[in-house]
């Protein structure tokens, strides 16, 4: 077939696909337009042979990371890109054998074969048993990219994100009485005597720390991760919300039905409202480091505040609280399936408890305390000693999801284990990421 190029370029400009201030060169007006092409020349030369592993290749291990170059405040970027992620991903949408394109890829780069199966509109072909094997190996790249010490800090967290996104096989749904449920996995904390709490002259305890003290435990299990968004989905899908018999005790009922109980939200407001008034002049020079600016921004505006104004607040607010769902389960930053499942109250903890046990016919309830403590330090190595964190002793920001490491939002679980930030009986993220009702439950073996 004859065409006619001129013809062609100028009915492009015509058309306003093309840019006729660029002359000679052509440009898209239409960036996805460009890439739509592009996509399709990187399909011929994939189906011809060509090695386009260029293409995909991206810094990912810590000696490859270069430095990130964002504003002190900013969130932590995810790796690199190549320029050729958008292009390739419709390349997959294109291809009459994505999953021959997409195994190429997961050579060089799982976190990009990850997002072609995410996003490039196929159908759902790639995973699962008897569905073919290469979105499992994906996964499974991305799992020990997950767990791998010589993984970047952003390689690792972008991986468990994919994973969520995709399916992860720590979460693997199953049905007990017709009801899809995800069982956690437990770690056994042995029977002994712990040491819990402060001793005098520790670098900054709470008063509700001291004194240090011995209490004897028998053995329970505790769960190695944080409850997650995937396994909280299975209660909300069972109608955990709509029964009233996972919700224990008048306050929980009443809650469920909208109540304000327990003042504990505008109790604690109203307490940080009240230290605002007594924060010295210039106190914000004091917290820059560990504050954000938008932090900062907001305590002055409630310092700005009567007693009133904050009540008023704080009523609007409450009457806006969901009862069918998670405060955070609509927001982006928190609602991936990998992440623990946050913004819930001590009352659907509880609730989600209730019904796991009732599914499983195992007991699952929320750790006490001294329990959790005792899970995250571990038995004492001699006399009046614990470890002070998960780890160890020494503060390390590498080993958890705290405000240095400038994440800031919640952690695929499981993305600081790889440096090491694993308990002494194997519990992960038992410091930092989030501190919620949900953060782990644990078994009774008395």
């Amino acid at each position: 077939m004859n065409v006619d190029h001129d013809a062609l370029l100028r009915f492009g400009r015509g058309a306003s696909i093309f840019d006729p201030a660029t002359l000679p060169d052509i440009r898209f007006y239409h960036h996805l337009l460009q890439e739509y092409f592009a996509a399709r020349e990187l399909l011929r030369r994939f189906n011809t042979g060509e090695n386009l592993s260029a293409f995909w290749k991206a810094p990912r291990t810590k000696d490859e990371m270069p430095a990130e170059e964002v504003g002190e405040w900013d969130p932590l970027p995810e790796p690199p890109t190549t320029g050729w992620e958008v292009t390739t991903i419709l390349a997959c949408g294109l291809s009459s054998d994505p999953a021959k394109l997409i195994e190429a890829v997961r050579q060089h780069n799982p976190a990009l074969a990850g997002r072609c199966i995410d996003e490039a509109g196929l159908p759902p072909l790639l995973l699962g048993e008897g569905r073919g094997e290469v979105g499992v190996r994906v996964q499974q790249d991305l799992l020990a990219d997950l767990y791998n010490p010589a993984m970047h800090l952003r390689t690792r967290l972008q991986a468990g994100f994919i994973l969520g996104r995709i399916g992860d096989p720590r979460f693997q749904p199953q049905e007990i009485n017709g009801i899809k449920v995800i069982l956690p996995t437990m770690v056994d904390v042995p029977a002994g005597t712990y040491l819990i709490g402060s001793k005098d002259g520790e670098e900054d305890p709470f008063n509700s720390e001291y004194p240090q003290h011995s209490v004897d435990l028998n053995a329970f299990s505790i769960g190695k991760r944080s409850v997650t968004n995937t396994e909280f989905t299975c209660f909300m899908e069972a109608g955990g919300y709509e029964n009233e018999k996972y919700w224990e005790g008048d306050l929980a009922k009443r809650w469920l039905k909208g109540e304000e109980v327990g003042g504990g939200q505008s109790k604690t407001i109203l307490n940080a409202w009240q230290q605002t008034k007594d924060l010295p002049v210039g106190w914000q020079e004091q917290v820059k480091d560990f504050w954000s600016p938008e932090q900062i921004k907001q305590v002055e505006e409630l310092q700005e505040m009567s007693e009133e104004q904050v009540k008023e607040m704080l009523a609007k607010e409450y009457s806006q609280k969901s009862r069918s769902q998670p405060a955070y389960w609509n927001n982006r930053e928190r609602n991936n399936p990998s992440q623990p499942v946050v913004g819930i109250t001590w009352f659907e903890a509880r609730a989600y408890s209730a019904w796991l046990s009732e599914v499983t016919g195992k007991l699952y309830y929320l750790p006490t305390e001294v329990a959790w403590e005792a899970a995250a330090r571990g038995l004492p190595e001699g006399e009046g000693q614990v470890k002070k964190y998960p780890w160890g002793n020494d503060w390390d920001k590498e080993k958890a999801n705290s405000i240095e490491g400038r994440v800031m939002k919640p952690s695929p679980v499981g993305a600081y284990s790889a440096a090491g930030a694993v308990g002494p009986f194997g519990a992960e993220d038992q410091a930092g990421n989030v501190y919620d009702w949900t953060s782990s439950f644990f078994l009774s073996i008395y």
